[in-house]
This record gives structure tokens, C-alpha cells and sequence, in this order.
């Protein structure tokens, strides 16, 4: 009956026939799916979960690949499971000066963000559940934001040549100081042996 209902509200025919429109993006002991709905949104779920309260939603392919994403490097499952493309980075619109510019900041910003998931996580694995969706939030905006001005206004001072624990007060000023970077700032010298 759940099954039904998980399909009927979003306007397919059956479970089965999401499903077989689905693409499988996580192989392994719990399987996730990505399908488009006729609406144009993105629906995620998990294989064992299909429930409406449990699924997600998103307007953009984008959105949802990045979300799957941060599910799979969670699950510490290897990279073979991973089973669909992941999303470019949207074109960047500005002068050509400060699109090579803010192409330079968001790949920065997407490397130090992981670097601060893996030294909240080692350090304390207990309060990375706290931030992971800051982390998440963080993470969907850099895949989000198409302007450049935007990226220099935010991170300008993030490709400056000086350590990455260093970098992390520019995460602050451009996220606006998360709980996030506060706590990769507290155990960054612990866990990476920097600073």
C-alpha cells in the first residue's frame, strides 16, 4: 500500500513504472534512486524507504545529484557503487576576467569544504550529525550560484597563497561564520598535523 501511495503522489501510475523510469545512482546494501517527475522536479529515495515523508525533492537534476552525493561519501561505500554521472558545475556568468576568477574560488571552496567534512568526522564523529546539513546547505549553493561577482564578493581572499587551516576564517566570512567551520577550526592541527 506504501508503495501505491509513494507513487500515486507523485503522479506515476505505479511504483513500478517509477522505478523503471528511475536511474539507480547508489549500488549496495541500500540502493537510492533519482527520477524525474512529469512536473519537471527530481525525486530521491532510498529502495528500502519509499515513503513521501522519507523521499526528497528538487527543482534541478543538479540538486539532487549533489544530495545523493553527499549520501554516498556518508556511506563509505567505494566508488564502484556509485552509479550516475555527477553534475558540471553551472557555467559562470561575468566578464571573462571574473569568470576565470570565480572558477578558480569554487573549486577552492568545493576542496576545503570536503577537507572540513573529514576533519569534523575524525575529530568528532558525534557532532558531525549536528552540521552535516550545514555542510550540505554550503555545498548545494556552491553547485547553485551562476554569478561570479557572487563567488569573488563571498571568497575573494580563498586562493590566496596560505595554508588551508588558514582559508577556513574565509569559509566563515563567505558561509557567515557556520557551526561547521568553527569545529574544523577546533580539531583542524589534531586531525591534519597542519597549523
Amino acid at each position: 500500500m506504501e508503495y501505491k501511495h509513494f507513487a500515486g503522489f507523485y503522479d506515476f501510475p505505479s511504483y513500478e513504472e517509477m522505478k523503471n523510469r528511475a536511474e539507480k545512482a547508489i549500488d549496495g546494501d541500500d540502493q537510492w534512486y533519482i527520477v524525474q517527475t512529469d512536473g519537471g522536479s527530481w525525486v530521491v529515495w532510498k529502495a528500502s524507504e519509499p515513503s513521501v515523508g522519507k523521499s526528497k525533492t528538487f527543482q534541478t537534476r543538479r540538486e539532487a545529484v549533489c544530495f545523493l552525493r553527499i549520501e554516498f561519501e556518508e556511506s563509505g561505500l567505494p566508488e564502484e557503487n556509485w552509479m550516475i554521472e555527477e553534475p558540471e558545475l553551472p557555467a559562470l556568468m561575468g566578464s571573462p576576467k571574473q569568470v576565470a576568477w570565480a572558477d578558480e574560488i569554487r573549486l577552492e571552496v568545493l576542496r576545503l569544504l570536503d577537507r572540513c567534512r573529514e576533519v569534523v568526522k575524525r575529530a568528532a564523529p558525534e557532532k558531525w550529525a549536528r552540521v552535516r546539513n550545514e555542510y550540505r546547505t554550503a555545498r548545494q549553493w556552491v553547485y547553485r550560484e551562476v554569478l561570479a561577482a557572487e563567488l569573488i564578493h563571498r571568497f575573494r581572499f580563498i586562493t590566496a597563497r596560505k595554508p588551508d587551516w588558514q582559508k577556513i576564517e574565509d569559509l566563515k566570512k563567505g558561509f557567515q561564520d557556520r557551526r561547521l567551520f568553527n569545529l574544523a577550526g577546533r580539531y583542524w592541527t589534531d586531525v591534519t598535523g597542519e597549523g
